[in-house]
C-alpha cells in the first residue's frame, strides 16, 4: 500500500531504471531490486506492477539507512485492487464489480499507472451497502425460504349427499362367489338335466325333488 501523504514518492521499475541510466528491459534483466537490503516494494505481492517508495530507494543507493514507513493504518492510505479486496474479505473479481460504484469511481487515483482507493473510502463504501445497514440494525439480509406445502393427495371428489354413479367397486372373486352361493334353481324344462351343485352352486330346496316330468304332467 501507499502510506498516507507519500503518493508523490512512488516509483515504478521504469523510474528506477531511468535513475540508474539503463533501459527498463536491462533493469528487469539485472534485477537489482532483488539484492539483499534493497527496500521492499510497497505494492501488493500479486500486483503486476512493482511500486517502490522513492525515499527508501534513494537512501539505499546512497548507502544510508533506509527509513521505515509508518506502521499505523490511516484513512488516506492508498490501496490497490488486491488490497481493497482483502480489506473487505472478498475476491479481486468481486472488487472489480464493486469499483464501478459512484463513491469509488469518484475517489479512485492512479499512482504509477495503478488504480488505488483511499482506505477510508473503501470502509465507507462497505458500511453503506444495504446488507451492512440491515445487519447493523440486527436484522438478517437473507429472506427466509417459504415453507414447502404438504404433498397433494389424489382422491376422487364426490358431491356430498350424491351417490357415486359408478357404485361401490366389488372385490374381484368374492362377490361372484357370494352371488352364486344363493342362486335359485333354474326353470324346469323337460329333457334338460339340472346342473350339479358345487363350484359355488347350491339350491335352496331341501329334501327329495320330484323329477321334471312329474311336475310338468301335474
Amino acid at each position: 500500500m501507499i502510506r498516507a501523504g507519500r503518493g508523490h514518492l512512488v516509483r515504478t521499475l521504469g523510474d528506477l531504471a531511468a535513475q540508474q541510466g539503463v533501459s527498463s528491459q536491462r533493469y528487469r534483466k539485472l534485477k537489482p531490486y532483488e539484492a539483499a537490503g534493497f527496500p521492499p516494494r510497497i505494492s501488493s505481492v500479486r500486483a503486476r506492477t512493482r511500486l517502490y517508495d522513492g525515499e527508501q530507494v534513494d537512501a539505499y543507493l546512497l548507502g544510508k539507512p533506509v527509513p521505515a514507513l509508518p506502521e499505523r493504518d490511516d484513512d488516506y492510505d492508498l490501496l490497490d485492487r488486491q488490497e481493497c479486496a482483502a480489506e473487505l474479505g472478498v475476491s479481486p473479481r468481486s472488487w472489480d464489480a464493486y469499483k464501478s460504484h459512484p463513491l469509488l469511481t469518484g475517489h479512485m487515483a492512479k499512482v504509477g499507472g495503478v488504480e488505488h482507493w483511499p482506505r477510508g473510502i473503501v470502509h465507507q463504501f462497505h458500511n453503506s451497502r444495504p446488507g451492512r445497514a440491515l445487519n447493523r440494525q440486527g436484522r438478517t439480509t437473507t429472506a427466509a425460504a417459504p415453507p414447502r406445502p404438504p404433498p397433494r393427495r389424489r382422491h376422487r371428489h364426490r358431491h356430498p349427499g350424491r351417490p357415486d354413479p359408478a357404485g361401490p367397486r366389488p372385490r374381484p372373486g368374492r362377490t361372484a362367489r357370494r352371488a352364486h352361493r344363493h342362486l335359485p334353481p333354474p326353470p324346469l324344462t323337460k329333457g334338460v338335466a339340472l346342473p350339479l351343485e358345487g363350484d359355488g352352486i347350491r339350491y335352496l330346496t331341501t329334501g327329495t325333488t320330484p323329477p321334471p316330468d312329474a311336475l310338468i304332467t301335474a
